[in-house]
């Protein structure tokens, strides 16, 4: 019958071209906390790499976590600040990092049902440092975010919302909760 092979090759070439699209990956931090972390150690990471564009990034531990060594830049799907603090700060090279450079994360999959960029209450992400190289964070267009603990934005690094369809909610539910800058830039 002829109808069988164009069936089977018709499952074949779907199943192909499925197992070719690059599909994101969930990525938990587990190196613990501390100071001078290198971003790409994939020691440090749930699957044992270090992420990738499109994966997912979860900070799900109980720990203080800085972030000294950064990729010059990334687009993930989405960023979770659970139960960790979490600082962004690249050294510059007069620290003694000659491979270090300022750092910008794209954020969001562009599908506003869900929450692309999220802080829990009483956790906090800290951009920069006083001392430290810029980093800008940049939702996606259509990307949400929903800030319930503190987002600090040190000099020269910048939180961007500009692209169309985004939504920053910001629930205050303690005291240090919200969005501070420390002559950072929110657009």
């Amino acid at each position: 019958n002829f109808m069988f092979p164009m069936q089977a090759g018709f499952i074949l070439l779907i199943f192909l071209l499925y197992s070719s699209i690059a599909h994101s990956a969930a990525k938990y931090w587990i190196g613990g906390g501390g100071t001078g972390f290198y971003w790409n150690d994939a020691t440090k990471w749930s699957d044992g790499t270090a992420p990738v564009d499109g994966d997912e990034i979860y900070f799900n531990q109980e720990v203080k976590v800085i972030f000294e060594h950064m990729p010059a830049y990334a687009s993930y799907n989405k960023l979770y600040i659970n139960q960790s603090d979490v600082s962004f700060r690249p050294y510059s090279d007069i620290f003694g990092c000659p491979e270090c450079t300022p750092s910008t994360f794209i954020i969001g999959d562009g599908d506003n049902t869900t929450i692309d960029f999220f802080i829990a209450g009483k956790k906090n992400l800290f951009l920069g440092h006083d001392w430290g190289l810029e980093f800008n964070l940049i939702l996606t267009a259509g990307s949400t975010a929903r800030i319930e603990g503190r987002l600090t934005i040190f000099l020269a690094c910048t939180y961007n919302t500009n692209a169309a369809g985004t939504v920053t909610n910001v629930i205050n539910d303690d005291p240090v909760s919200g969005l501070d800058h420390i002559n950072g830039r929110i657009d």
